[in-house]
């Protein structure tokens, strides 16, 4: 990295890549302040239009991810607005996707969708509209096209330099988009882009990042605890913070899927301890982590009322695609009442894991073991082996109450070996089939 005082004597001859420089290096030493003011005054100083968007964008994006506290967007835009002598459509993008990270999708929606509809919109502003679009088209289940969109965020952030890091988490937008779907079969493209694009060093840490999630999706709870440590190397600053958050509530997830409360417990207080109040769309997954926690814990009563809560916040922001998680988990928990709204959904969003998900509910209100048993080869083709266990342990469980040793049988055996699978899970739904000795068994 070039010294701090070449640094500033490039500024003597002026241009946004010598104030881009420096204040990379401030933020770099940990120096926000300093770096913010490099960035007010690049803004200031911009030769054309492109430039002050670019400096902007830049000086945004350091308030947001690396600054102590969030900030509020409103005042940069504002002062960019009156650099420029009027109202600059291109920073609708950061707007759009302030409003999205706080979980307001519609109005970010309608910004940042105006955005990209303007054939003449500048990389920075078409990068961050991306990332604003796809991020709110994952979460709401409206991700038609979402590969295509992502693909032309990507080659806007490639053309500007500041915006190299944005790039991954373009990526990121279809690994989580697949999750939500229940379309494993969609998430290695954009694992084989990380490993052919990235340098080597970030490429492997966002590889574990990704694999991270794809290990929770596929039900391999033990992989991913092992896979988080490698994702923690690109956390830093505050968008480190919520990056740390996220992967801490996924190990909360897998550890109270394993039974382990203790680790879950304390994987879900590292979650909440760096969760960011200005990134509201991954409250979900904390929903999610305390679900799994209170019900290693034993306590199947607010493991359930932890589901509930987290749907209905995702129903009210209109994360339907996170809702259907949230209430196929409180199906597995042995939360009763989710049939009326998943089937609303599964019409809504058309989605393998909503279809399976409604599917699911069914069974369990009918306690129609048999077709759970069916619901559980479903649930294991199309990716979602943990949920395929529970599947298959409810089963076992409604067949037994109706006397019929020989489906009970098979169905304990299926649930063991869906349980294998899913590298020795001990859900509750498990525990209730199989029993702690035969549960350990399969670890």
């Amino acid at each position: 990295m070039a010294d701090e005082a070449v640094l500033r004597a490039a500024l003597a001859e002026g241009g946004l890549p010598a104030r881009l420089a420096l204040a990379d290096h401030l933020l770099r030493d940990g120096r926000a302040e300093e770096a913010d003011r490099i960035l007010a005054d690049a803004v200031t100083a911009a030769a054309d239009r492109e430039e002050r968007v670019r400096a902007v964008t830049a000086r945004v994006l350091h308030q947001q991810f690396h600054t102590p506290e969030p900030r509020d967007v409103e005042p940069v835009l504002a002062h960019a607005e009156a650099a420029a002598g009027g109202p600059e459509p291109a920073l609708d993008a950061l707007r759009g996707g302030a409003l999205v990270a706080c979980a307001n999708l519609d109005e970010g929606l309608a910004l940042a969708d105006a955005v990209l509809a303007d054939a003449d919109a500048l990389d920075p502003a078409v990068a961050i509209a991306v990332w604003a679009v796809g991020t709110a088209r994952a979460l709401n289940g409206r991700s038609e096209r979402l590969a295509e969109l992502v693909d032309r965020g990507l080659a806007a952030a490639a053309r500007v330099p500041e915006l190299a890091g944005l790039q991954p988490q373009l990526a990121d937008l279809e690994i989580l988009d697949a999750d939500l779907r229940g379309r494993p079969d969609l998430l290695h493209r954009r694992l084989r882009w990380v490993r052919d694009v990235l340098p080597l060093a970030e490429a492997s840490e966002w590889t574990a990042l990704f694999e991270v999630r794809m290990a929770v999706s596929a039900g391999r709870p033990r992989h991913a605890i092992e896979t988080v440590g490698r994702a923690l190397a690109t956390a830093t600053g505050r968008g480190g913070n919520a990056r740390v958050a996220l992967l801490a509530a996924m190990v909360a997830r897998c550890q109270g899927a394993l039974g382990d409360a203790a680790a879950a417990r304390a994987a879900l207080e590292h979650a909440e301890a760096h969760q960011d109040p200005a990134i509201g769309i991954h409250d979900f997954e904390l929903d999610l982590a305390r679900a799994w926690t209170a019900a290693a814990e034993g306590d199947l009563e607010v493991a359930v009322g932890h589901c509930r809560d987290g749907a209905d916040r995702c129903r009210t922001h209109g994360l339907h695609a996170a809702e259907v998680l949230m209430r196929q988990t409180a199906v597995r928990l042995g939360g009763g009442d989710q049939l009326a709204r998943l089937t609303e959904l599964d019409r809504m969003l058309d989605t393998p894991r909503a279809h399976l998900a409604a599917a699911h509910a069914a069974a369990v209100g009918s306690h129609d073991g048999e077709r759970l048993l069916v619901i559980a080869d479903a649930l294991e083709e199309a990716g979602m082996c943990l949920e395929a266990a529970d599947a298959a342990a409810q089963a076992v469980v409604f067949v037994r109450h109706r006397h019929r040793p020989t489906v009970q049988a098979a169905a304990e055996d299926r649930a063991r070996e869906l349980a294998a699978t899913g590298e020795g899970a001990h859900t509750p739904a498990l525990l209730a089939a199989l029993g702690g000795t035969d549960a350990a068994a399969t670890a």
